[in-house]
């Protein structure tokens, strides 16, 4: 179902978050569309291309090779454009190849056959949001490559970590050392490993994963190979706290409710919830959980909403005092209602980029003091 909003510009798409997930592992990803589908994932999707290039080029498809479907031509330009160490090639749908039938994976399996290297196709659309195709990315490398390996005793790898959710370079080192100091190894951090690191995930002990879109992964791993995972994002207080009991006990447990909740917070499930269980373990106040992108039941409670479209978010937003989300979403807000905003890079892009914070510091906590 494609819904069309008229106020809030549009989120940032499925084929962008499977190119940025796939370009982090190293290998060459191909966006299969015009020229104008990879422009929004340079221009307004992906924060890191403005400082580091990344291995992603479009096929330019042309209007021929759409009518008649000539797939020789964007084979041909793959070929071109393999290097010397290219570990992997991966083809990414938009909604030209949705609306022709492209045949992504048969196309990934003749270059594959003709390069002996591995090649993966991902069917994005462009008519979903960034969430499912991360969801669609991990699904695919699953497949293709991952297999049963023996486990390894104190490690951990921390899946969700997206340029959508998570926006600074700093928060990987401050995840990454407080699971250090706890002794254990990160054996794979999404999205900043290469594909080694990936085919190696399921020797990890542990999962953690720090947004809703890897969820389906973790559960592919637990059903696989038995991996425990849980979710939330490791704030620096009560994160940290929750981070060793999960590591040491496999048991970590959201802050109870204790009060009425009079403030909504809107973003991703996993980030919203962290914000709840520090409203409700810092301040004694609640809060229920909306948002647009995939929500899991098990991380739901009474209260809280999938959102489809804007009229919903207007309607839902006059039930409460205070709303926290996306500053975009303050057109919707009424009079009266106190907004407190925390950006949210896969709505509002590069408009909110400079007030960016991060769940993993202890300043949120702070301006979360301030604003309430």
């Amino acid at each position: 179902m494609t819904v069309i909003f008229s106020t809030i510009p549009p989120f940032a798409t499925d084929y962008s978050a499977a190119a940025s997930t796939l370009s982090d592992m190293g290998g060459l990803v191909v966006i299969h569309g015009p020229g104008g589908c990879a422009g929004s994932f340079i221009s307004y999707d992906e924060p890191r291309c403005f400082s580091s290039p990344k291995a992603v080029f479009s096929s330019l498809m042309r209007e021929e090779e759409t009518v008649f479907g000539d797939d020789d031509v964007l084979k041909r330009k793959i070929l071109s454009a393999i290097g010397p160490a290219t570990p992997f090639i991966a083809i990414v749908g938009t909604p030209v190849t949705d609306m022709i039938g492209c045949d992504l994976e048969g196309i990934a399996t003749e270059i594959e056959n003709e390069t002996g290297i591995p090649a993966v196709g991902v069917y994005t659309t462009g008519y979903n949001y960034y969430d499912k195709g991360i969801i669609r990315t991990m699904d695919a490398l699953a497949k293709r490559f991952i297999r049963k390996k023996a486990k390894r005793e104190k490690t951990v790898n921390i899946l969700g970590y997206n340029r959508y959710d998570f926006l600074e370079p700093f928060e990987i080192g401050a995840i990454r050392n407080f699971i250090k100091a706890q002794g254990y190894e990160v054996t794979y951090f999404q999205s900043d490993d290469d594909l080694e690191k990936f085919i190696d995930s399921p020797s990890a002990e542990k999962n953690i994963v720090l947004s809703t879109s890897s969820i389906p992964f973790a559960k592919r791993m637990k059903e696989q190979f038995g991996t425990p995972y849980s979710t939330f994002v490791p704030s620096r207080k009560m994160g940290c706290k929750n981070l060793k009991n999960f590591l040491k006990e496999d048991n970590y447990q959201h802050v109870p409710g204790n009060s009425k909740k009079d403030i909504l917070v809107i973003h991703d499930q996993v980030s919203a919830n962290t914000i709840r269980d520090i409203l409700r373990s810092r301040f004694s106040m609640d809060a229920d959980v909306a948002s647009f992108f995939v929500m899991e039941d098990e991380l739901s409670e009474n209260g809280d909403t999938h959102l489809e479209r804007e009229s919903e978010l207007k309607v839902l937003m006059k039930k409460y005092g205070t709303v926290i989300g996306d500053p975009l979403y303050n057109a919707f807000s009424p009079k009266g209602q106190k907004f407190i905003p925390v950006p949210h890079s896969a709505v509002s892009s590069r408009l909110h980029w400079q007030r960016y914070r991060s769940l993993t510091e202890d300043s949120f906590e702070e301006f979360l003091a301030k604003q309430l």
